[in-house]
Order: structure tokens, then sequence, then C-alpha cells
């Protein structure tokens, strides 16, 4: 089975309290068949976003056992290239986005998110994902 790039979108509702249930049992599924992947941009929103140093240190701790997609200083050139001609051809998303999406890309992962950005993306390039855009708007 291939492995799946958790988007900080699909994160946050994982848990309280914006817990969506659809998004828990995914998220623990893939967990649980250590089929979880993180970079390293999902990796830093999701640690800025302690509330605590202990949430920080257990975060991290949990975060550090999925298996890891570091951002490289030739996927940074290489996903800016890719957003701007998508740009160019009037294709837009959040600059973090692009750069996720390519990582998901050039490693062959699904991409499991929350966010309408991946949506558009996957509509004009080959980005597969698993999207929960629908349930988190009508909060199922």
């Amino acid at each position: 089975m291939a492995l799946v790039l958790i988007d900080t979108s699909a994160w946050i509702f994982n848990f309280p309290p914006r817990t969506i249930q659809a998004v828990r049992e995914r998220v623990a599924d893939l967990l649980q068949r250590d089929l979880a992947a993180v970079t390293s941009p999902i990796l830093f929103e999701l640690l800025q976003g302690a509330r605590s140093g202990d949430q920080f240190r257990q975060m991290h701790q949990h975060l550090s056992s999925l298996h890891q997609f570091p951002v490289t200083e030739a996927d940074w050139l290489k996903a800016a290239q890719w957003a701007h001609r998508l740009r160019s051809r009037g294709v837009t998303a959040k600059t973090v986005d692009f750069l996720i999406a390519y990582k998901a890309m050039r490693h062959k992962l699904t991409l499991l998110h929350a966010d309408g950005d991946f949506d558009r993306l996957a509509r004009v390039v080959p980005l597969k994902v698993e999207s929960f855009v629908r349930r988190v708007r009508s909060g199922i």
C-alpha cells in the first residue's frame, strides 16, 4: 500500500475541539498501518501551533516517527519553477501548498487534506488526493 502524506489541514480535524470523526478515523488507520508520512513544511505548521513546550515535544516525538520527506534546497527551486508555470496559467494556491503538493507528486504520495487548494491543483496536475473538504465544510 502507498504512503499517505497527511496535510496540516487534515491533522487539525483529528484533534478536539475541531474533530471530524471521518478524518480522525482515516488518520488513525494510516498511523496503525504505518502508512502516514510528513514533510518539513507540515511539521513546521503543526509544531509552531503547539500550546506549550510539553505539547511541542510530544508532537515532535510523535511526528518524527512518521515516514519523513524533508524539503531539500533542490525541492524549493523545482517547486518554485512548477508553481511559477502553474500561476502563469492562472492556477493559484498558497505558496506552502504548492510546495507540499510538489513533494507529494515527486514521491508519488497520496495527499490527505481538507484544503481546497489541493483539489484545485489535482484538477490540473497529476496529484493524487484524498479530500475531506466537503466533509469538513458540512461538519460530518
